[in-house]
């Protein structure tokens, strides 16, 4: 599995992930970026990984509202990923939920967020496809 985020022109390549933490062997690692600095305009990720019906990924989004550098379950308001051969992007405020079954083998996912002057989305996009 490979997560690549993207902001300010810079890249941040997650190839080989940290040790499980959890008895599951869920792996966590948490990438911080300032959405509220003035050339924040957009946000790029690429998850790219081998599907199978019973693993997942996911990358969360949010704001740490209370600075402890951790991004706890009522700071989270996005979702995105692969979860048992289906990519999933879940608005975790509102519960909004888009899905695409079928997904096996070798994928990615490409996401990109764009950002108006205010700081808020002006525009998602994302694109599944067979990765080489």
């Amino acid at each position: 599995m490979t997560l690549t985020t993207t902001f300010l022109a810079a890249a941040l390549v997650v190839s080989t992930m940290p040790p499980p933490v959890y008895d599951d062997c869920e792996v966590v690692t948490n990438c911080v970026f300032d959405a509220s600095r003035n050339d924040a305009k957009e946000f790029s990720v690429r998850i790219e990984l081998d599907a199978t019906p019973s693993n997942g990924v996911e990358v969360v989004f949010g704001r740490d509202a209370d600075g402890d550098g951790i991004l706890s379950r009522m700071e989270e308001t996005m979702s995105v990923g692969c979860d048992c051969g289906e990519w999933k992007v879940v608005n975790l405020t509102t519960g909004d939920t888009f899905s695409n079954a079928g997904v096996s083998g070798h994928v990615a996912l490409d996401w990109k967020l764009r950002l108006n002057r205010n700081r808020t989305p002006r525009s998602l996009a994302a694109t599944v496809s067979s990765a080489p």
